[in-house]
């Protein structure tokens, strides 16, 4: 399986930053954290997706899989895959910010909580958030944000639940919204997670629960009008804390499109694409200036070191303070 995946893909990221937070130089750990660089993955759990799943959105999309599940499931499948490494694996590689968009199954009695995205996961939420947290009590340095979002077919209760689940299972660990964002201060008081949560009525209840974290992206398969978007909500004015730059590709929803490319795949546009859009990253400096980027998310993130890249981009805020201090 492995030989398969790395197939014609380049350089694939190496597991060589499980703790760069811990490393980064003293003047870095008293920024706040949306002053430097942090590589994330979108929708983090899809290489976790049930091929057997039905097809939950779009509206289209679903009618169509109730016709001929075995013509769309196939095609929704390598379309909405966006990862091939576990959540483990990713926290390995150095991603700190994490896109998890949750779900829950109809007609499930259940308060059974997946992840989701076009299918739903094998996963469920709170085996995965346990997983994380295990990691965590290892790396006691590092600090992960996890944005909680398109909470598809949640109750109230399922809300409700989810939040105790989260308050209970991070307890100490979390930042709340009006704490001090930095690592020194994080490491000082023994906080390692940040959740966004993207529901206003449970983020507004619970001091643990930062709103939601502005995500911009191109929605588009052409990588340089995804570029073209990032740079103009750049040259806009970057939001005063969290906010991402998406170098997803996105697949039009539509049942037209969708056929168009039934032979295709998200993974093998994005390999096709991705040079091109890690030369874009190269080019951003991270920072509290108003063109200064943030977090960085991409799919596949064990490809051609996009971890690593945004790491190194801090390097140029090390040197941006430094050369302000001789000068």
């Amino acid at each position: 399986m492995a030989s398969e995946l790395e197939e014609g893909t380049g350089e694939l990221e190496e597991s060589g930053n499980a703790d760069w937070m811990s490393k980064l130089p003293e003047k870095l750990q008293t920024r706040p954290l949306w002053e430097l660089a942090i590589p994330g993955s979108h929708d983090t759990m899809c290489y976790d997706l049930d091929r057997n799943s039905p097809v939950m959105e779009p509206d289209k999309l679903v009618q169509l899989d109730q016709l001929f599940p075995s013509l769309v499931r196939p095609i929704i499948y390598r379309w909405a895959s966006t990862q091939e490494s576990g959540v483990i694996e990713q926290l390995k590689l150095g991603v700190r910010f994490f896109d998890l968009r949750i779900a829950h199954k109809p007609d499930d009695s259940s308060n059974t909580l997946y992840f989701a995205h076009g299918l739903f996961t094998h996963s469920t939420v709170e085996s995965v958030l346990s997983e994380i947290h295990s990691w965590l009590e290892n790396h006691p340095k590092e600090v992960v944000i996890l944005a909680l979002s398109h909470f598809h077919k949640l109750s109230d209760s399922n809300h409700e639940l989810l939040v105790s689940f989260i308050k209970t299972l991070f307890g100490s660990k979390l930042i709340r919204r009006q704490d001090d964002p930095k690592l020194q201060s994080c490491w000082g008081s023994k906080k390692q997670v940040i959740v966004s949560y993207d529901f206003w009525r449970a983020s507004d209840q619970n001091l643990e629960l930062w709103p939601s974290v502005p995500y911009h992206y191109g929605d588009t398969l052409d990588p340089e009008k995804v570029i073209a978007v990032l740079d103009q909500k750049l040259q806009e004015g970057r939001p005063a804390r969290f906010f991402v730059s998406g170098l997803n590709l996105t697949l039009p929803e539509s049942p037209e499109e969708v056929l168009k490319h039934v032979l295709g795949s998200l993974r093998h546009t994005t390999l096709a694409c991705l040079p091109r859009l890690l030369d874009w990253v190269k080019t951003q400096t991270p920072g509290p200036g108003r063109t200064c980027i943030n977090i960085i998310c991409s799919d596949f993130v064990n490809q051609m070191e996009f971890v690593s890249l945004v790491i190194k981009l801090n390097d140029k805020l090390l040197l941006a303070e430094e050369d302000s201090t001789t000068g």
